[in-house]
């Protein structure tokens, strides 16, 4: 694990945190703070940058617009968690893996593309963003789960859910958006797995969320 410094395409220094494996990348934290547009890395001494790690980005209000890389897979729990001033997301479709309450609080946003390959929305992706009617979330054809607190207090806009989505945990939107689907979602779950489990691991799920 090592501080490195990395130019964007403006030529402004962003430091990182980073830890390096035999074939990737991590970023384990930004330590910039004055630039409102911040771009990923797409390597970082010639290996693919893959990972933006757990609170990578955490309480950077100052940021307006994320660029990613193509390299990147998998972005961490509570990576973007009070980001409050991202405003657009367009997540590249090399993402397959997003996780727990990565993009919390982030009450800025008006529209994110998520990746077209993800499978599960994590538990407190979108918890307190607070959107307003106007806002867009577009989710991918290929999604299959949708877990506890998903957009728990996430706001007042419409959310389609695509008809692929097998299983939606209790309280995906509780104080959340308007939901357009077929599916049963309200206190009624879908999939192999007990109600009294959901239920548990729905408390579990939200005692994580309000205490990262």
């Amino acid at each position: 694990e090592y501080q490195i410094n990395v130019n964007n395409s403006k030529n402004q220094i962003q430091k990182f945190i980073v830890e390096e494996y035999d074939n990737y990348v991590v970023l384990k934290q930004y330590l910039s703070n004055e630039f409102d547009l911040v771009e990923i890395p797409a390597k970082i001494n010639n290996k693919n940058v893959t990972i933006v790690g757990d609170c990578c980005f955490f309480n950077h209000p100052e940021i307006i617009g994320v660029y990613f890389s193509s390299a990147i897979q998998s972005i961490g729990n509570a990576a973007f968690a009070y980001c409050k001033g991202i405003s657009k997301l367009d997540l590249p479709d090399s993402i397959k893996e997003i996780g727990i309450s990565a993009f919390r609080d982030c009450t800025g946003l008006n529209r994110v593309v998520m990746p077209k390959h993800l499978k599960v929305l994590s538990a407190g992706l979108f918890a307190f963003c607070h959107l307003n009617c106007d806002a867009e979330i577009v989710l991918p054809h290929e999604l299959e789960e949708i877990d506890v607190h998903a957009f728990y207090s996430g706001g007042s806009f419409e959310l389609k859910i695509p008809d692929t989505v097998k299983r939606i945990a209790v309280g995906a939107f509780n104080g959340g958006p308007k939901v357009i689907t077929s599916l049963p979602y309200d206190g009624i779950l879908i999939g192999l797995m007990e109600k009294k489990l959901f239920f548990q691991m729905d408390k579990k799920a939200l005692f994580q969320t309000l205490h990262m």
